[in-house]
């Protein structure tokens, strides 16, 4: 120790160049230039300290404060002075608390000896140590809203501001890391109105239950039901083709292909039926049968109907719809030599009439075109599958792409040429064209839909279109 001031007080600096080091990190203290100490938090700290004197035994402690970080203490206040019985136990700890209100000043500790010692006084390095550290702050215990139990620390108070006081609108809350809020949350509201949280939390790339059940599901690789009825090589395409995606992509492969197992919603009893859909032919040379819609069983043979592409090179659509009989006899054929490209195709029966009809436009022309008649009533066999891109059959798989498809059952179905939305190919999302009136009820009419992934009874509720939720982890 150096640098008496005053008679025989010493301050206590510590530098490296007195032969201290500085041990440790705080966000809240730190040691000055000149071996004061500051800190940035007013409250409660303690100072701890052991000096092991070589010849001299200190008499009493203090611990002062500054306006500025000096060696000398010209103006200093004490904060608090310790007179210890040192002499009885000169290796007793000292501990001081002190109260720091002005976090601006610096703050310094110093000793006292017995009468007049003036020169150095020569420290042991062994047990000669300065510790500080902070103990606590103004809140008072009865109203303290801090809990803890072992590890864990619970806030049972009031509004929580960070950065600012919690009655403005501008806080903001950053967390690195996984976070669990685990409550019953009410209402999440944006402070400028949007409300766009409501009592529920839709994880990225998910979308909510009412998406799945009224048929709203945009076919994508993140969020669809598509792929739990994607067989082989069929999958979807985001690039989609001619600029029209997504798609699902066919490559022509055996069974490549999209499978909706028996749903009694589509495959209802014999009653009006339309179909139709967009899709594009890769080749017009192999294979020289395919299929876009097609119902039939596991076993292959028993189609109940079929849209088809026949011919090499592709030379006509038929719709294969069998009657009661097993007979598809006068089944409706459109003659045409279709080239590589999008192709509209649509299909229907009217259940009244016992009548059927294959439609087709090709992109660039907006009315189709329409050819024969089936008389009977239409064959539904309990058990057949849907079919997608392909029949059961072999050497029946699109080699290309459908853009979206549609089944409607029990609504007004063509009997002649119309003109559809678009010459080029477009989502079927509204009622077709040929009934302008049909938008009243439609939805009802609609029992499948490909781009949407509208797939109704894909569980096993009698109630109708549902979402199955089986309760296993990440299903939701």
């Amino acid at each position: 120790l150096s640098g008496v001031y005053s008679s025989n007080a010493y301050r206590i600096s510590l530098t490296t160049s007195n032969g201290w080091t500085v041990n440790g990190t705080s966000t809240s203290l730190a040691v000055t230039a000149n071996g004061n100490f500051q800190v940035n938090q007013s409250g409660i700290y303690e100072v701890n300290l052991c000096l092991n004197t070589v010849g001299n035994t200190p008499v009493q402690f203090q611990v002062g404060s500054l306006a500025s970080d000096s060696l000398s203490p010209p103006g200093a206040l004490y904060l608090y002075t310790y007179a210890p019985m040192y002499t009885q136990d000169p290796t007793t700890v000292i501990q001081m608390p002190v109260n720091i209100t002005n976090i601006s000043n610096v703050y310094f500790v110093e000793c006292s000896f017995p009468g007049t010692v003036t020169g150095n006084v020569a420290l042991n390095a062994t047990s000669t140590f300065v510790s500080i550290k902070p103990i606590g702050g103004y809140i008072s215990t009865s109203v303290n809203p801090w809990t803890q139990q072992g590890t864990s620390v619970y806030y049972n108070g009031g509004p929580v501001g960070l950065g600012v006081v919690p009655t403005t609108l501008t806080e903001t809350f950053t967390v690195s890391g996984n976070t669990s809020f685990i409550s019953n949350v009410t209402v999440t509201s944006d402070a400028s109105s949007n409300n766009y949280i409501n009592a529920r939390r839709v994880p990225a790339g998910s979308l909510s239950v009412a998406n799945y059940v009224t048929g709203s599901v945009p076919l994508t690789t993140t969020t669809n039901l598509i792929q739990n009825y994607l067989s082989n090589a069929a999958t979807v395409s985001t690039a989609g083709v001619g600029g029209y995606a997504p798609t699902i992509y066919y490559p022509g492969t055996a069974n490549s292909r999209v499978v909706i197992p028996y749903q009694t919603s589509v495959m209802r009893p014999a009653s009006n039926l339309f179909m139709e859909a967009w899709v594009y032919i890769g080749s017009t040379s192999a294979p020289s049968t395919f299929a876009v819609l097609t119902s039939e069983n596991t076993a292959g043979g028993l189609d109940d109907f079929s849209i088809r592409f026949l011919g090499n090179p592709i030379s006509s659509v038929q719709f294969y719809i069998y009657n009661t009989l097993n007979s598809a006899a006068g089944t409706p054929s459109a003659t045409y030599s279709f080239p590589v490209g999008w192709v509209y195709v649509a299909a229907s029966y009217n259940a009244t009439a016992g009548t059927s009809y294959i439609f087709y436009c090709v992109s660039g022309t907006s009315t189709v075109s329409t050819a024969g008649t089936l008389a009977g009533t239409q064959r539904v066999t309990a058990g057949n599958n849907l079919y997608i891109g392909s029949r059961q059959a072999a050497g029946t798989d699109l080699n290309g792409h459908i853009y979206d498809a549609r089944i409607i059952r029990g609504g007004v179905v063509p009997t002649g040429t119309y003109t559809i939305n678009s010459s080029t190919p477009y989502l079927f999302s509204s009622a077709p064209t040929y009934r302008t009136g049909m938008d009243t009820g439609y939805t009802s009419n609609l029992t499948l839909a490909l781009s949407s992934q509208y797939f109704p009874g894909a569980s096993t509720s009698p109630y109708g279109p549902c979402l199955t939720l089986p309760g296993t982890v990440g299903s939701y």
